[in-house]
């Protein structure tokens, strides 16, 4: 993960965690949508895994 964290040993999440995890997100749906032009399915699958967890770890930040 950027800022030098990685998504398997953050147990919880806070809202300054956000606009890393945004950014992130907002590559790996890039480079999904570029390895799905190109033809490349499990690159472009496995930037789209990484775009769900993503989106679960950003639904479970406690935002206080």
């Amino acid at each position: 993960m950027a800022g030098g964290y990685c998504l398997r040993t953050l147990p919880k999440l806070s809202h300054r965690s956000l606009p890393i995890l945004a950014a992130q997100r907002a590559d790996a749906d890039a480079l999904a949508a570029d390895a799905e032009a190109r033809g490349w399915d499990q690159e472009a699958t496995r930037h789209r895994r990484l775009v769900e967890r993503l989106d679960q770890l950003m639904n479970q930040t406690d935002i206080q």
